[in-house]
């Protein structure tokens, strides 16, 4: 797993659905490197710098606040569940009282981010 260092931007693409919602793409050594949205892990923050995490394992240094990078990304599954932390809720693996399990990572969980969470999520049973 490599870091790469870059800034991100969101550009529409016409043949997409949804052009701004779909796809990043993250400047790495002069080129831009695209990310499907739905490929996002997790987003961990790191003072002014933000690590983005893809499914494929992939990890990107963003040189951005974390709120700052929050707001470029489609709200429809990617949520905030504590103060350093994103994650995209299509690959939620496990919650617990105070944690998020995505992948083999364990991901702090703010009280005051589950009840977001738990109401964006299918559950059935108890």
């Amino acid at each position: 797993m490599a870091f790469q260092h870059g800034q991100l931007s969101i550009t529409a693409d016409p043949l997409s659905p949804n052009p701004r919602q779909d796809r990043i793409y993250v400047h790495y050594k002069k080129r831009m490197t695209k990310i499907m949205t739905s490929d996002i892990r997790y987003v961990e923050a790191h003072r002014a710098y933000c690590r983005l995490v893809t499914t494929d394992g992939r990890e990107f240094t963003l040189s951005l606040a974390l709120g700052v990078l929050q707001k470029q990304l489609p709200t429809s599954n990617i949520l905030r569940v504590h103060r350093s932390y994103l994650i995209n809720v299509l690959h939620v693996d496990q919650v617990a009282d105070n944690t998020i399990v995505s992948g083999k990572k364990l991901l702090p969980l703010s009280r005051s981010c589950r009840a977001t969470l738990l109401a964006r999520l299918r559950i059935i049973g108890k």
